[in-house]
């Protein structure tokens, strides 16, 4: 069941690099052409890096690398939250006014990368910190992976 999912989550990716490469190459020079990209193909790495553990049978080789595949997770998600309300101002509406500004957008999307490198470089240098798939490893045994 679990690699199915992986499958499928790997599958998703790839269209979503897809997705993000010909919406880029359609007019680089468009702000949101480039956003967009952005956004997709940060999707497609959380993908990659939260449904790819089923692809791993349960032995510590295994899941030390799942551990390494899952360390971006936090940090792509801080900064899409961020990536998200970047994008909003590029459409212009009552709600949106102060993010049209160019500066403001720039801004947002500093604090979301700068805040994701931060959680991921936590992530990375505390043992389970945020994510990790130790934690699975028992109860995955029990379920009859091997």
């Amino acid at each position: 069941y679990s690699v199915v999912i992986s499958l499928i989550s790997t599958l998703s990716a790839i269209f979503l690099f897809y997705l993000a490469f010909i919406l880029y190459r359609a007019d680089p020079a468009d702000e949101k052409n480039r956003l967009l990209s952005v956004f997709f193909v940060t999707l497609a790495v959380a993908n990659i890096s939260y449904f790819s553990g089923g692809m791993f049978p349960v032995t510590d080789f295994m899941l030390d690398l799942a551990n390494i595949i899952s360390l971006p997770i936090v940090g792509i998600l801080f900064f899409q939250a961020f990536l998200v309300v970047a994008i909003a101002g590029l459409f212009p509406s009552l709600l949106t006014k102060p993010l049209t500004i160019g500066w403001v957008r720039t801004a947002l999307l500093t604090c979301g990368l700068t805040g994701g490198g931060v959680l991921i470089w936590l992530n990375s240098s505390h043992d389970h910190f945020l994510f990790h798939f130790a934690e699975i490893a028992p109860f995955l045994s029990t379920q009859g992976f091997k």
